[in-house]
């Protein structure tokens, strides 16, 4: 699923809740550079810690609704190195208090 929504500069909103991501190894660049991007559902979302996750939402500038409590993060920084990378302050902020717990100083 690398790259399935990059850069889709007026995409607003995205419901994924029926997305099947079991088999998914590769989420790379996703939503990468989906800049006007305020609210996803991925709730559907279900990753293991072998999943890429590299970029995922690196240049979600506008994104402040999303929810990762499917998801497990990896712990090797390799695997999602620069996922929130350039997002705004405030989805950091919520996704610091949201399980999975993440520490943005990997990120």
């Amino acid at each position: 699923m690398n790259n399935i929504f990059y850069y889709c500069g007026k995409l607003k909103e995205l419901n994924l809740s029926s997305f099947q991501t079991d088999k998914v190894t590769s989420m790379n660049s996703m939503f990468y550079g989906c800049e006007f991007l305020e609210d996803l559902n991925i709730s559907s979302f279900r990753v293991n810690q072998s999943c890429f996750m590299k970029d995922m939402f690196r240049k979600c500038k506008s994104l402040i609704y999303l929810d990762l409590s499917q998801f497990i993060i990896p712990h090797d920084n390799k695997l999602v190195s620069g996922i929130f990378k350039e997002c705004s302050e405030e989805l950091k902020n919520k996704m610091r208090t949201q399980k999975p717990y993440l520490d943005f100083s990997a990120f």
